[in-house]
């Protein structure tokens, strides 16, 4: 049986598939949510903001987390941002 989404929960689970499989990404927020909270290390950081911004979605910057990692300390920064997908109508096919 398929749960009842709404269409900006559609749009907002379609981005969080799309930004999840960009290198050090991490969509950290419900899947039914329509706010994303998204982590990403510094390395990526200007990929993830220029695939939000071609998209039209501008991000909130929150805050620094820490992620476990591959490192000699087991640990990284993580830059966290929170992207409202209200206001995205529809998103355009994501092209690579």
């Amino acid at each position: 049986m398929a749960a009842n989404v709404s269409p900006q929960q559609a749009v907002a689970q379609q981005l969080a598939r799309h930004l999840g499989a960009l290198e050090h990404v991490f969509v950290v927020s419900e899947p039914a949510a329509t706010r994303l909270r998204i982590e990403c290390f510094a390395c990526c950081k200007h990929e993830l903001l220029g695939e939000l911004q071609a998209i039209g979605v501008t991000p909130r910057f929150i805050n620094l987390t820490f992620r476990i990692d591959a490192t000699p300390t087991g640990r990284r920064a993580a830059e966290v941002y929170e992207v409202d997908t209200t206001s995205v109508k529809k998103l355009k096919n994501f092209a690579r």
